[in-house]
């Protein structure tokens, strides 16, 4: 070969290769063997699209274009969906190997994830006694899945077919698990009892509102057990309870929460009513004056509670309030029986109290009651007992049921305390006996003097 022929043939080649660098060296837009691949995702509509020549990256050397072609994330769109199936089988998540063929799959795919998928909502049932109505239902809402993999291996199935794919998004539909038409059942007043305080005096109104309160608004939920001590609290002064006679001991005898067994057989007896299980509960060990005899509910803290179980199967909600005069248990929830429940108090036998015990006030500790010894005053009255039976009565339109004996119960009587006074009462005074006598006599004396005025006129 000539000298200049050499020359041309080394020119040539250098031209050829020059020009196929610059041929790679060319921005990603015009790369020639990708072809303008299009994915449209569509949904509720709205339609989004993924085209794979504006989400290459930008090549910027011949190194780039050629790590790209090596590594086969080009091609036609038949030969993209071969290669995601072939990295899905390695054992790699579908989305992770479209991210791997596709550019930016991810973020374009998770955006329109983020758009559509959501978690059911159950609806939810908040109860305040203090609003009205006490009942407020947020309505229940129904979730959205995609299924990736269905929806990929779709993708897949019309790339191999096609370079512009449509594909319609047909969510999994998520359904709550509870809806408002179920939660309104259990806003059904199952029952409602009250009692009267109006006699008492401020301070032991004030344990009985106390002690109620505790409960008011109070959520039980399907299974829970409430025990009133532990809802409650001691009956301390720091717990805001005040000094009211108690029961103690067969006594009465002033004490820090007097009155509270009240609001404890409130509370009971709106319980049996609305047909909840009673675990636990204790009478007074004298007769009650606020409830029928077998239907009170004695709470001492540390010794005798009343406890019970919601087995209803649903929620139940307390509502408790009051006025001047009585005090009111209200229980709401699902009503899961289609009878009534009545209560029936029977007296099966009276216990007359022993003789009053009778004391002679000889100390002088009575005087500002009694004073002589023909005069008293009960310092303890005289106060019967019975034997008591509690029945529940089912009835269903006005026909009994059924007939149940839940309690039988009874109170001691009380023996009187008469306190008689120790002095002698001191004769009248003579003085006042004359004059009463001659204020007497003189009366006679105008009085028959008028008489015979009367006749000689």
């Amino acid at each position: 070969m000539k000298y200049w022929q050499g020359i041309v043939v080394c020119i040539s080649f250098l031209l050829f290769t020059l020009g196929g660098f610059f041929c790679a060296y060319t921005p990603a837009y015009a790369i020639t063997n990708v072809e303008n691949a299009t994915i449209t995702l569509q949904y509720d509509g709205k339609s989004y699209s993924y085209n794979f020549l504006e989400n290459l990256p930008t090549v910027n050397n011949f190194l780039d274009m050629r790590k790209l072609q090596r590594n086969n994330r080009l091609g036609t769109s038949a030969e993209r969906a071969k290669k995601i199936k072939e990295i899905n089988l390695l054992g790699f998540d579908l989305i992770d190997a479209f991210e791997y063929m596709f550019f930016g799959w991810r973020d374009f795919y998770e955006d329109i994830k983020q758009g559509i998928e959501c978690e059911p909502r159950d609806a939810d049932l908040q109860f305040n006694p203090r609003k009205s109505p006490y009942f407020f239902i947020t309505p229940s809402r129904t979730g959205y899945a995609i299924n990736d993999e269905l929806l990929l291996n779709n993708i897949l199935a019309k790339l191999e077919q096609s370079n512009n794919v449509v594909v319609n998004i047909e969510p999994d539909i998520l359904l709550p698990k509870i809806v408002e038409s179920e939660l309104k059942q259990y806003t059904t007043k199952l029952s409602q009892f009250s009692t009267n305080y109006e006699k008492s005096n401020s301070d032991r109104k004030h344990n009985v509102r106390t002690a109620l309160e505790k409960f008011n608004g109070m959520r039980i939920e399907a299974g829970e057990v409430v025990s009133f001590n532990d809802t409650t609290g001691r009956r301390t002064q720091q717990n805001g309870y005040r000094e009211a006679k108690i029961i103690q001991d067969k006594k009465y005898v002033e004490a820090y929460g007097g009155g509270v067994c009240q609001s404890s057989t409130t509370l009971y007896n709106a319980l049996v009513l609305a047909g909840i299980k009673i675990l636990e509960v204790h009478p007074h060990s004298l007769p009650p004056s606020y409830v029928d005899l077998a239907f009170d509910a004695m709470v001492n803290f540390g010794t005798s509670d009343l406890k019970f179980q919601n087995d209803t199967g649903a929620p139940i909600f307390l509502r408790t309030f009051y006025t001047d005069k009585i005090v009111v248990v209200e229980v709401y929830g699902k009503k899961v029986n289609n009878y009534t429940i009545k209560r029936v108090s029977e007296v099966v036998a009276k216990i007359e109290p022993e003789p009053d015990k009778e004391i002679i006030d000889k100390t002088g500790e009575y005087t500002d009651k009694v004073k002589y010894k023909d005069e008293y005053f009960y310092k303890v009255l005289p106060k019967a007992g019975y034997k008591a039976k509690g029945y529940l009565e089912y009835y269903q339109d006005g026909r009994l049921l059924n007939k149940k004996l839940i309690r039988n119960v009874t109170y001691h009587s009380v023996q009187g305390v008469k306190i008689w006074g120790a002095r002698e009462r001191p004769p009248e005074p003579i003085v006042e006996s004359i004059e009463q006598e001659n204020e007497n006599s003189l009366g006679q004396f105008w009085s028959t003097l008028d008489n015979l005025l009367a006749k000689n006129n």
